[in-house]
């Protein structure tokens, strides 16, 4: 930052889709379904509202007092394209 210098562009996202399988917690169903992150991608990076991303190169850093802060770095985000046609269900 105190260079002035351009390193990168910070991308906010939300998880639309979660399959993972979590252990319940306090008998409570836990997802991150909806959870807003932020990714830190080196270079500049296109993404329009409403594009599926797929972070490239990610590495995630937990912090603070708890380990409760996530940091997610990126070497470049890639734009999924949209689905044309909707799978058939396997009979």
């Amino acid at each position: 930052h105190d260079t002035g210098n351009h390193l990168g562009k910070r991308i906010t996202v939300v998880i639309t889709q979660d399959d993972t399988q979590y252990m319940f917690k306090n008998g409570q169903a836990f997802t991150n379904l909806f959870e807003r992150l932020t990714f830190k991608v080196a270079g500049d990076a296109s993404v329009a509202i409403g594009d599926v991303v797929i972070p490239v190169d990610a590495v995630a850093r937990c912090y603070g007092d708890y380990n409760n802060m996530l940091s997610v770095t990126c070497k470049g985000i890639r734009v999924v394209p949209p689905q044309t046609e909707v799978p058939k269900a396997k009979e």
